[in-house]
């Protein structure tokens, strides 16, 4: 998990320069606002889980060895949650990276991870506005 902001009332963030969010969490009772003078972006991250298990016998005739295990990848959003309104303005754009996906199936990718994560429902309305790639 990246950074997380929570407050009660309004979320105001802004900068004169590009602003990045890796995984970040933004919880906000009221509005969220991210301004930015330059491109606000918002990049995934990924989580990786590696796990194996390896079991040998042997005696002095014989040997035997087994193993299984698996590698589990997350990719991670930045997550905002403003029981107000989401306002974002970046003078240069807003850039969010949705991986490993080709144009045609960016809303069905989106809508995906909104089911699975409520909280990711301001992806829907950044795509709807054409500010994803």
């Amino acid at each position: 998990m990246g950074s997380e902001v929570i407050t009660g009332g309004d979320l105001l963030i802004a900068s004169g320069q590009d602003q990045t969010y890796q995984a970040a969490r933004l919880d906000a009772g009221d509005d969220i606002e991210l301004q930015s003078g330059g491109t606000i972006r918002f990049e995934t991250t990924s989580d990786v889980h590696t796990e194996s298990h390896e079991r040998s016998k042997s005696s002095f005739a014989w040997q035997s060895s087994s193993g299984e295990g698996f590698t589990r990848e997350t990719l991670r959003q930045s997550e905002l949650v403003a029981q107000g309104d989401l306002i974002i303005q970046a003078a240069d754009g807003i850039q969010i990276d949705v991986e490993k996906i080709d144009r045609r199936s960016v809303t069905r990718t989106i809508d995906a991870m909104v089911a699975a994560n409520p909280d990711l429902a301001w992806l829907q309305e950044m795509e709807q506005r054409g500010d994803v790639d």
